[in-house]
């Protein structure tokens, strides 16, 4: 039997129908032949937006026989099914985390869990803080993660204040905005980009006569920038295990001073950490986050 002829794409869309972008710009809806995809059998997700693929053309239906191993994988621990990973996006570059000025606030314990997931997942991280415009309420997001040590953008779509960096920060790469509901990703996305995702998704919404919670798609900007659009995130939990110390720069630049090599920074004598936090080199809610996901993590690899 001859071999099938097989098309290099992307996976553009997810939800109520796959879609893939072959090579030479068409987009058609997808079918996946029955296959194991490596490094997926702890995972609810077979296909996800960003998944690079090789498929054959059956009478304009894209039939996927091969999702390549990506390059980086954005993913949380399944709602659903506990100690599963639910993979959000694949191949992405970077990841621009979205806080506000004022409300509605992101706790820092999550926006901790965010830049773990995107830094272990193998992306850069880029931190937003959205609505300059207004008075800050609260602690100032700016001066805690660019104390430890991140790229820190501030905007504002009234302003326009940051935009123009935010737009360059895209420019020739798959990116993708996260944060919780109301901190303005779809205006900063509309003004940079003239994309309405609010008149996209009730679009699509209408086809299918409600809501769909589960639609994720990449718009592209030009020939090789990409902006993801994914539902937004209320909690996310980690499966595997990694050395959460690796992504906590702040705290790993003093653990390395430390008197013992497994100082665990709760009683063992001239640990620097402790130090650091003492004298406000570390913020305290950076150290709760560290040792709430070091817990976290040693338990699932026991359980």
């Amino acid at each position: 039997m001859a071999k099938p002829d097989l098309t290099s794409g992307i996976i553009i869309e997810t939800g109520f129908q796959v879609k893939v972008l072959s090579e030479n710009g068409s987009i058609f809806v997808t079918k996946l032949k029955n296959l194991s995809v490596s490094g997926r059998e702890k995972s609810v997700t077979k296909v996800t937006l960003g998944d690079e693929v090789l498929f054959e053309l059956l009478e304009e239906i894209a039939l996927i026989h091969e999702i390549k191993t990506p390059r980086t994988i954005l993913s949380r621990e399944s709602v659903r099914y506990p100690y599963r990973s639910k993979i959000m996006a694949a191949n992405l570059d970077q990841v621009f985390i979205i806080t506000s000025r004022q409300h509605p606030d992101t706790p820092l314990g999550l926006i901790d869990r965010m830049i773990v997931a995107v830094l272990s997942g193998g992306m850069q991280v880029v931190l937003v803080q959205n609505k300059i415009d207004l008075p800050l309420l609260g602690e100032d997001t700016s001066l805690i993660y660019r104390q430890a040590g991140f790229t820190v953008l501030e905007t504002s779509t009234k302003s326009k204040a940051g935009l123009k960096e935010l737009t360059h920060a895209m420019q020739h790469k798959k990116s993708l905005f996260l944060g919780v509901s109301g901190v303005g990703k779809t205006s900063l996305v509309k003004e940079i980009t003239g994309i309405d995702l609010v008149t996209a998704h009730d679009s699509v919404n209408q086809t299918r006569g409600h809501h769909i919670t589960t639609y994720s798609k990449f718009y592209q900007l030009n020939q090789d920038t990409f902006i993801a659009d994914i539902p937004g995130i209320k909690q996310l939990g980690f499966v595997g295990q990694f050395n959460s110390g690796l992504y906590f720069p702040d705290i790993t630049k003093f653990s390395q001073l430390c008197a013992y090599s497994n100082c665990s920074h709760t009683s063992e004598p001239n640990c620097q950490v402790k130090m650091a936090l003492q004298s406000g080199q570390i913020h305290s809610s950076r150290f709760l986050s560290f040792k709430k996901i070091q817990e976290e993590i040693r338990e699932k690899s026991y359980a």
